[in-house]
């Protein structure tokens, strides 16, 4: 087995950092701080896992769609390893997952309506259970 290159670890560890951000947004009280971090975790996560969609020269990435439309391939290809995550809300896959999470942390970052704590509760444990999940990934990293 290989293992995360430095690029990818530092994805791992900005993961991490939102994580702690989101955790302390939700209990501030600031639901839209909140999902806009859990998203970011797990953004940050996908693109651990599919480094092809970040620019080395510029750390770019793709468009938020195509950084998940990757991820959800990658995990298809690789015997459906994120399963364990779980699904966000009513969500049929993995795939809708991430874009409803997406679409959470649109609203909250674009949108006047806002975010209420169940929906950081879901949106963060979910984030929690990607992000753990990706570690255990990396341990074991096969790209």
């Amino acid at each position: 087995m290989g293992q995360f290159s430095d690029r990818q670890t530092a994805r791992l560890e900005k993961a991490a950092l939102f994580l702690q951000t989101s955790q302390l947004a939700l209990t501030g009280g600031d639901h839209e701080s909140c999902v806009s971090r859990a998203y970011y975790a797990v953004f940050n996560c996908m693109v651990a896992l599919t480094p092809s969609v970040e620019n080395e020269a510029t750390g770019r990435t793709d468009s938020h769609d195509k950084v998940i439309d990757s991820c959800s391939k990658w995990d298809r290809s690789h015997g459906n390893k994120l399963i364990t995550v779980g699904l966000l809300s009513d969500t049929a896959n993995l795939l809708n997952s991430l874009q409803e999470l997406k679409s959470l942390r649109e609203n909250a970052d674009y949108r006047v309506k806002l975010a209420t704590r169940d929906t950081c509760v879901e949106a963060l444990g979910f984030a929690i259970r990607f992000v753990d999940k990706v570690k255990e990934i990396q341990n074991d990293w096969a790209p």
